[in-house]
């Protein structure tokens, strides 16, 4: 039986759940800032906790969920995903991730699938090194908008691999960056062309150094539901290895003309909802540099109704 208390710290609200082992402590308030650097808050609960038995910290803000863990002098970070397949196959990445992280910090990272959970778990380990995480290999963003449709729906919680995996994007990929024109936010896009690439829009065809993206007309009156009901047209796409679906919405249908090279070090961006997207056609190509993460999991779901469970654990095209 978990018995909870609510509370505050310097003015955030907290709530203490006791449980077997120890107590689980919960907060609305992000444990790190927008540079994955720990919150003052952060650096005051590992103060209070770093004596524990076992006690845990749960960051519930808004970029995403995900659990530290305090047992025995060992930290872990958990996370529960839709199977313990879906688990394994996350364990998988993320090993191969930590042997990219450039500090060689978190090489003695123990991964794990435990069930449907994900388990990292480091021995001795602070919470400034433990947010190494979120600042260099793997963080939760939340997707706001229709502009992803239909790969990525309003809800979706995703995992973003950072560090070298977000730097070396490729056509296809789906990147996690923040623009220019509104630095606070971050933004979901496909990318279309890498440095160095002629890309060609007219209308709603594609072309890459002259050679047209494959697309095919898979549903003709295509309907999402949502905050607003979105109509239109299901395109099957391809570009890099990737096949992926977009959506053409008849009643406003983009007809600007796009001919520009991509910048070396940039990349060209565009939503996979193409008449409902601000991407590339408005504010040009990217930097790599403004890339945070490249898209590696959907790992939770939902919408006013509820869960999506069948969208838990799924790893978008």
């Amino acid at each position: 039986q978990e018995d909870a208390l609510g509370g505050a710290l310097g003015g955030v609200e907290l709530e203490a759940v006791a449980l077997p082992r120890g107590v689980r402590i919960a907060t609305h308030a992000a444990l790190a800032d927008v540079d994955g650097a720990p919150t003052p808050l952060a650096k005051r609960l590992a103060e209070l906790l770093a004596h524990a038995e076992s006690a845990g910290v749960a960051d519930l803000a808004p970029g995403g969920s995900y659990e530290f863990w305090f047992e025995h002098g060992a930290l872990s970070l958990r996370t529960g995903l839709h199977s313990p397949d879906e688990a394994t196959r996350a364990a998988l990445w993320l090993k191969r991730a930590f042997g990219a992280e450039p500090s060689g910090r978190l090489e003695t990272f123990e991964v794990a699938a435990e069930g449907g959970t994900l388990n990292v778990r480091a021995p001795n380990l602070a919470v400034d090194e433990a947010l190494l995480l979120r600042r260099n290999v793997l963080e939760a963003f939340r997707i706001p908008s229709a502009s992803m449709l239909p790969t990525l729906l309003p809800g979706d919680l995703l995992f973003a691999l950072k560090g070298p995996a977000a730097h070396t994007a490729a056509r296809g990929d789906l990147v996690v960056f923040t623009s220019s024109r509104d630095p606070p936010q971050d933004f979901v896009k496909r990318v279309i062309g890498v440095g160095g690439d002629h890309v060609e829009l007219d209308g709603y065809g594609v072309r890459i150094n002259g050679t047209p993206l494959v697309t095919k007309l898979e549903t003709a009156d295509f309907v999402a539901q949502g905050d607003d009901t979105v109509r239109g047209e299901l395109w099957s796409e391809s570009v890099g290895g990737h096949s992926y679906r977009v959506l053409h919405d008849a009643s406003h249908a983009w007809r600007d003309k796009v001919d520009t090279t991509v910048e070396p070090d940039h990349v060209f961006l565009l939503g996979d909802n193409r008449d409902n997207s601000m991407d590339s056609r408005q504010f040009g190509s990217v930097p790599l540099t403004a890339l945070k993460g490249r898209v590696a999991l959907i790992w939770a779901s939902f919408d006013d109704q509820g869960v999506r469970w069948d969208r838990f654990g799924t790893e978008p095209e």
